[in-house]
């Protein structure tokens, strides 16, 4: 990866997906430090996470295969249904 490169991909997490994922309740961000942490929110969420990498990535050798996975807005707290 070159310098520009890596600088790019940097100032993406910074500025986009970091924030986001803090906004999602995923992950704790300190934008003073730079540190991350992620949460409980996140850690209820890994195996649905490792789910729909496995999608994009492809199979999961000695796994079952994932048929499908259902995008939608997310839901807010204490909801079954997506948020409007």
């Amino acid at each position: 990866m070159t310098e520009a490169e890596r600088r790019a991909v940097k100032a993406s997490l910074v500025h986009h997906y970091l924030p986001r994922l803090a906004d999602q309740g995923l992950l704790e961000y300190d934008r003073r430090s730079g540190d991350v942490t992620s949460t409980a929110t996140f850690e209820s969420m890994r195996e649905e996470i490792r789910r729909t990498r496995a999608l994009d990535d492809g199979p999961v050798p000695n796994e079952e295969p994932v048929d499908s996975v259902l995008y939608t807005e997310p839901l807010t707290e204490g909801s079954t249904t997506p948020s409007k």
